[in-house]
C-alpha cells in the first residue's frame, strides 16, 4: 500500500520507504513495466480556477496478463519493482493530489464497468485546494461514494474527460481480442466449421 499510494514519489528518487529496513518497493501502477504501454491522451482542464490535468492509458496484454476479473494481488519485476496486472478491478481513475494516490480504480458513477474496461485506466492530477471539490475526508482519500457530494461541474469536466478515451481502449481491447482467437487454431477450427454448417444449411 505504501509502495501504491507514494510510487510517484519513489519513482521520482524523491524519498525512499523502509518497513522493518526492507526498503518499499515502487509500485507501477499503469503497466508501464513492460514499455508498451500506451498513452491515448494528456489533456488539462480549468475548473473553477484549479486545473485538473488527465492521463489516459490503453494497458497491454503482456507478461502472462490474463485479463482476471478479480486480481489486484501486486507481481514482482525483474527490476525488483512490483506492477499490477490487467484486470476489471484494477481499471478505471487513479486519483492523485499532489502527486500522492488518494484514489485507486474509481469510476465515480461515470460508467459500469465490464470485462472490455480491462485495459483501461486514467491518472488523474489535482492540488490540495481541490479537496472540497472532491469531498474529500480528512484523510484526503477519494472513494467511489465521492460521486455523491463532488462539485458539478468537476464531475462533468472529468465524465467529458474520460468517455472518448474509455470508448477508444474498449475498441482497442475487442480489436486485441478478435487477433487473438483469429489466430487461436481450435477456435479458428471452431469458427470454420459453424460457418460450414450454416453454409450447408
Amino acid at each position: 500500500k505504501i509502495g501504491e499510494n507514494f510510487n510517484k514519489y519513489i519513482d521520482a528518487n524523491v524519498v525512499k520507504f523502509y518497513v522493518c529496513n526492507d526498503v518499499v518497493p515502487y509500485v507501477d501502477l499503469m503497466g508501464n513495466q513492460f514499455g508498451t504501454c500506451e498513452l491515448l491522451g494528456e489533456e488539462s482542464y480549468n475548473v473553477e480556477g484549479h486545473t485538473i490535468s488527465f492521463k489516459h492509458w490503453f494497458i497491454p496484454s503482456e507478461g502472462g496478463i490474463d485479463d482476471n476479473a478479480t486480481s489486484t494481488e501486486h507481481f514482482k519485476a525483474t527490476d525488483g519493482s512490483e506492477y499490477i496486472n490487467r484486470t476489471k478491478n484494477n481499471s478505471g481513475l487513479y486519483l492523485y493530489r499532489q502527486n500522492r494516490l488518494v484514489g485507486k480504480g474509481l469510476t465515480l458513477g461515470m460508467y459500469t464497468k465490464d470485462w472490455w474496461d480491462c485495459a483501461y485506466r486514467c491518472e488523474v492530477f489535482f492540488d490540495g485546494n481541490c479537496d472540497s471539490m472532491f469531498g474529500s475526508t480528512f484523510t484526503k482519500m477519494v472513494s467511489e461514494s465521492a460521486k455523491d457530494v463532488m462539485q458539478q461541474s468537476l464531475y462533468d469536466t472529468m465524465t467529458n474527460a474520460v468517455k472518448p478515451f474509455r470508448a477508444e481502449a474498449v475498441r482497442r481491447m475487442k480489436k486485441e481480442r478478435s487477433e487473438k482467437d483469429n489466430n487461436n487454431p481450435t477456435l479458428k477450427k471452431e469458427k470454420e466449421e459453424f460457418y460450414k454448417r450454416v453454409t450447408e444449411k
